[in-house]
Order: structure tokens, then C-alpha cells, then sequence
């Protein structure tokens, strides 16, 4: 009888520790058919970068947890490394989360990042995408040797910052971001200097008016060498139960030349909770290329 009650408590011991802990295994499979702008040739290719994650946190108590992630990105087409020279491209982080936020370290979002991803109702994929222009031409997506703060949201405000450290004659690269949101309303700043001296400056705000929310972003870029850019991004997006409708009008001035005049109309259908049918063209009109527009139709699936 003893014992039984000894193995009894074991087992609960061991379910609370499981319990406080967790590892999730997570991924996207993303490929169509596309023709991108400047190109004549039909490809099968992906729109959203295909990946396959595992993502952990365990509660270490008083409000203190361990958190890690690593992403590895695929091309669905052919099944190669979407980046050879990293495994694990999309993100490769450790770190702690409390009641002072969180802090983690490893390959990382740059802060200034998610203020120019805001802006791109296309969410930097496909043909239609304005990931250029939100970052100016200049914004840095990762780094790599960073260390990462997000603080607790107070007010509705939240900071963020990254810095990526010196190793092996590297510069290192900084972004600092504030963000707001309430209700309806949200809106970002951002800075960043990059790993080049390149540097970057963004502001953007969405308003969901419920039949549909809308987005503006603007953006300056600086080269490390003085070359100067100015981005404007301005996106809708009108949700009608499974279906949702994408438009975005993008400029982009490099050094006081108009590169990029882009529309952008794509459209996205819920088949599951989990996988998605959509299609999307674009027309650059300031493209140097002779085909100035881009079309793609194709399938996504998240797990």
C-alpha cells in the first residue's frame, strides 16, 4: 500500500513538471504557381517561406520562464535549404521571460522589423509584396549574434530593442521600436542602424474600422556611403468570412529617382482553420524590366 502511494505521488510530481513545461512542433508549406514581375517564365515556387519549427518554454517559477525557438526554412519546390549557409535561417533563440519582459539571444528579428512588416498588408509575401519599400530599401530582417528586449505593455505601449554584437571584424547592428496599441488603433516608430551603417527609420499605423482595417506606412533609408531613400506604403484589407481581399499602393525614391510605383490586389480564401487557397498580381510601373507585372495562385497550409 505504501509503495502504491509512493508511485502515485512520483506520477503526479512528474505530471505537475510536465505540465509546467511544453515543446511545439510548428510549420508552414507554402507553393504555387507564379510569374514575378520582370520575368516571362511560370515558376513553382513559394510565396510564404515554407518552415518547419519547434518552439519550448518551461516554467522555471516566481514568474520566470525559460523560452527557445529555432526555424529551419525549406524551398517546397525542390525540397533544398532556403538558406545554405544557415540551418536553422528563420530564427535560433534562447532566452528569459518575467514580470521585466522578455530577453532572448541567437538569430533574431531585427526590432525595426515588425514596424515595416506592419506596413505590407502582404506581409512581405509573393509577388504583390512591398517588403522593399517598407524597409526603405535599407531595413535589416535578422541578425544574427543578437541580443533581443521586449518590455511588458503598459498603457498599451511596448518597447523593443536588439543589438547585435562585434564577432569576427563584424559591425554590429542596433534597432529600437515603440509600439501602441488600443482597441482599434495601433501604430509604430522604429530606428535602426545596420550590420553595414546602413540606417533606417519607419512609422506606420493601422486602423480596423471592423468592415475593413487600413494601413499607412512611412520610411527613410540612408546607405552607409549617404545615399538616401523615402518609402510610402498604404494598404486595405476587407474581410468577408472565409474570403479576404488585399489591395496596397508603394513608392520608393532612391536618392531622388522614383524606383518603385507598385500596386499591389491579391485575394485569400480560408478552405480549413488551417489551410488557405490565394492569389495575387502586382504592377510595378517604375520597373526597368520589360514585363511590369507579377500574378501567382497558389496553396498554404500551417500546422
Amino acid at each position: 500500500m505504501k509503495k502504491s502511494l509512493i508511485a502515485l505521488a512520483v506520477i503526479a510530481v512528474s505530471g505537475t513538471a510536465f505540465a509546467q513545461s511544453s515543446v511545439t512542433i510548428y510549420g508552414k508549406a507554402d507553393i504555387g504557381v507564379a510569374r514575378s514581375i520582370g520575368s516571362d517564365v511560370n515558376e513553382l515556387k513559394q510565396a510564404a517561406g515554407s518552415r518547419v519549427g519547434f518552439r519550448g518554454t518551461e516554467d522555471l517559477g516566481g514568474g520566470l520562464k525559460a523560452n527557445f525557438t529555432y526555424e529551419h526554412r525549406f524551398l517546397p519546390d525542390t525540397g533544398a535549404v532556403a538558406n545554405t549557409s544557415s540551418f536553422f535561417t528563420g530564427r535560433s533563440i534562447v532566452g528569459l521571460e518575467g514580470g521585466f519582459g522578455r530577453i532572448d539571444m541567437g538569430r533574431d528579428y531585427s526590432a525595426a522589423f515588425w514596424t515595416a512588416l506592419a506596413g505590407d498588408v502582404f506581409g512581405y509575401d509573393g509577388v504583390a509584396a512591398n517588403g522593399g519599400v517598407a524597409g526603405a530599401g535599407y531595413q535589416t530582417v535578422r541578425f544574427d549574434n543578437v541580443i533581443s528586449y521586449k518590455s511588458p505593455t503598459m498603457g498599451g505601449l511596448t518597447l523593443e530593442a536588439s543589438s547585435a554584437l562585434k564577432e569576427a571584424g563584424a559591425k554590429n547592428g542596433s534597432a529600437i521600436r515603440v509600439s501602441y496599441a488600443s482597441g482599434p488603433i495601433a501604430a509604430s516608430i522604429a530606428t535602426e542602424k545596420g550590420l553595414a551603417g546602413q540606417k533606417y527609420n519607419g512609422f506606420g499605423a493601422s486602423y480596423n474600422l471592423g468592415v475593413a482595417s487600413v494601413r499607412a506606412l512611412i520610411s527613410k533609408g540612408e546607405s552607409a556611403t549617404g545615399v538616401e531613400s523615402d518609402g510610402m506604403l498604404l494598404g486595405l484589407v476587407v474581410p468577408m468570412g472565409a474570403l479576404q481581399l488585399k489591395a496596397s499602393y508603394a513608392t520608393l525614391e532612391v536618392a531622388g529617382k522614383d524606383t518603385v510605383q507598385q500596386m499591389g490586389l491579391g485575394a485569400r480564401y480560408a478552405l480549413s482553420k488551417r489551410t488557405d487557397v490565394y492569389t495575387s498580381y502586382a504592377n510595378n510601373s517604375k520597373s526597368t524590366a520589360a514585363k511590369k507585372n507579377g500574378i501567382e495562385f497558389g496553396v498554404q497550409h500551417n500546422f
